[in-house]
């Protein structure tokens, strides 16, 4: 029987090398411009790559309470 080996490319090819980079500087926006959705928005995205749960809901959050119709910040 052959041995089929997996496509799964392993845990250190799934977040980008840069994640972690690009979630502080979000952060840094954030903490400048606290009233710009589409950075909350970004910001819970960039946690979601790092699996940062509750981080993410509370950028989503963020983005939400600024703008509850915004079909991005749902």
């Amino acid at each position: 029987m052959r041995s089929r080996r997996s496509s799964y490319p392993g845990p250190g090819q799934l977040v980008p090398a840069d994640a972690l980079a690009r979630q502080a500087a979000l952060r840094e926006t954030v903490r400048k411009q606290p009233n710009d959705v589409a950075s909350w928005i970004a910001l819970s995205q960039a946690c979601q790559v790092l699996m940062d749960e509750q981080d993410a809901i509370d950028a989503a959050r963020a983005a939400v309470d600024l703008a509850p119709n915004n079909v991005d910040a749902i």
